[in-house]
Parts: structure tokens; C-alpha cells; sequence
């Protein structure tokens, strides 16, 4: 393998590897955590995305939480970026290509599998006192115990407030997973992948990564618009990006 010779010996903190055929200049705007221009460093068919940095601690703060996003969000206008774990440091230009030159292969293939594509995350939750309206009006057991308890002391009727929040919760994740379903079922069809992440708080109702060709992100935002008009008596749903594809970088 042909790579970039090492000039000196620091700590690199790497976001991402992109193509190395990438042009240099796309990145040139970009500064990551220390202000400084980014630098590629290049093994053949692909190259890292670095910067020097001087204190890696400063990668785990707020202000280098916000670099890594913008660095690779910015990377990703330009074409196929596979992000690196957040506050990846490699000690060393020898020790990157080292890193690059031994999962050559495997870098290279994920990027030609993501060619022409981005990230986006579709984000929703519940108006939690319409969701809770909805659950109660739909539920004889849970509207008497509610109105059992309602203006009863805190201490007085625990086991009855206990089976309340049990039925309460039970309920929600029942509505939750048909609502959920609803929404990736209408969503994937313009999406390579999906991952669906963890949902947001008590009353988060969907929290999915999709994988999107470049030409179908219109497409993807009409239904995401069509789905919000059609839930928004009861939730909110937000769609973020494009972005740089986070959650299908497994590789990285």
C-alpha cells in the first residue's frame, strides 16, 4: 500500500475517513476543536480526516462535542464520510497509518456501500397530557383508579397509585409500538438502512436513523411532513439532517 509519509510525531485526533481521491479544498473551511484547518492523511483508496491536538481531553467538552458534529456534517456535503467514535486520538502519523493500512479494505467497502447517501434522524414524542387523555378515555381500570386517587393524599391508596402507573405505562408502550411501526413502515421505503435508537424520555415516541440516497431526501421529507400532519393532534415529530452517516459506520 502507498501511503502519505509521516513528518513528525503528535497526537491526532480523526473524525472520519473519507475517499482519498476526496479534493483537499472541499475541506479546507472546516476547522475542528483547535480552530486549525483540518488535514488529510492517505493509504491508498482512502484517507483520515485529522486534526493536531495539543490537549485530547479538550475532544470530550461540550465545545469538542460540537467540533466532531460540525466537522463531519461539513465533511458530508462533499461526499461519503465514515465517522470515527467521538474523541478518536491515535498517537501518532505512524500509528494512523498503520490503523488505516490494516482495515484498508474494510473502510473502503463500507464507503463504496454508502456511496451517494446521508443520514437522517426522524425524532418524535408525545403531547404528554393528550397521550395520557387518550390512555384514560380508552381505559375503564385506569380512569378509576385515576379518579380514585386523584385528590387523595400521597401517602393514601399506594398500591392502587402503584397498579395506576404500572397500567399507565403498560399502555403507553402498547401505543407506542403501533404508532412506532406506523411511522418506520412509511419512512423505510425511501431509506437504505434503518436503526432505530433508543426513544427519548417517558413519553419519546420514535427515535430512528435512516440511510438515505442523496436524490430521495426530498421524497423522505414529504412523508415525514405527512406523518407530522397526521399525528400532530397528539405528537411532534422532528426531522434532522442530512448529516454524516453516524449510525451506519459500524466499521469505525
Amino acid at each position: 500500500m502507498t501511503a502519505t509519509a509521516p513528518t513528525r510525531t503528535r497526537e491526532l485526533c480523526v473524525y472520519g475517513v473519507v475517499r482519498s481521491d476526496a479534493n483537499p479544498d472541499d475541506y479546507q473551511g472546516i476547522s475542528g476543536i483547535s480552530g486549525e484547518p483540518l488535514e488529510l492523511v492517505a493509504v491508498d483508496e482512502i484517507a483520515a480526516l485529522v486534526e493536531p491536538v495539543e490537549d485530547p481531553a479538550t475532544l470530550g467538552t461540550r465545545d469538542g462535542l460540537m467540533a466532531y458534529r460540525r466537522v463531519l456534517d461539513e465533511a458530508a456535503r462533499h461526499g461519503e464520510v465514515l465517522p470515527f467514535r467521538v474523541g478518536s486520538v491515535v498517537p501518532g502519523d505512524d500509528d494512523l497509518v498503520a490503523l488505516l493500512s490494516d482495515d484498508h479494505d474494510v473502510y473502503a467497502d463500507r464507503l463504496d456501500e454508502i456511496a451517494g447517501q446521508v443520514q437522517l434522524l426522524l425524532r418524535g414524542s408525545y403531547r404528554p397530557e393528550v397521550a395520557l387523555g387518550g390512555i384514560v378515555a380508552r381505559n375503564p381500570e385506569i380512569r378509576e383508579l385515576r379518579e380514585l386517587t386523584r385528590e387523595a393524599p400521597e401517602e393514601a391508596f399506594r398500591t392502587e397509585r402503584i397498579r395506576l402507573g404500572e397500567l399507565v405505562s403498560r399502555a403507553l408502550d402498547e401505543e407506542r409500538a403501533v404508532d412506532r411501526d406506523r411511522v418506520v413502515e412509511a419512512l423505510t421505503p425511501y431509506a437504505t438502512e434503518s436503526v432505530l435508537r433508543p426513544e427519548i424520555g417517558l413519553h419519546g415516541l420514535v427515535n430512528v436513523a435512516l440511510l438515505v440516497d442523496r436524490d430521495q431526501v426530498e421524497q423522505l421529507e414529504r412523508a415525514a411532513e405527512d406523518l407530522a400532519a397526521e399525528l400532530q393532534d397528539r405528537a411532534e415529530l422532528q426531522l434532522v439532517g442530512p448529516m454524516a452517516a453516524y449510525d451506519f459506520a459500524a466499521t469505525a
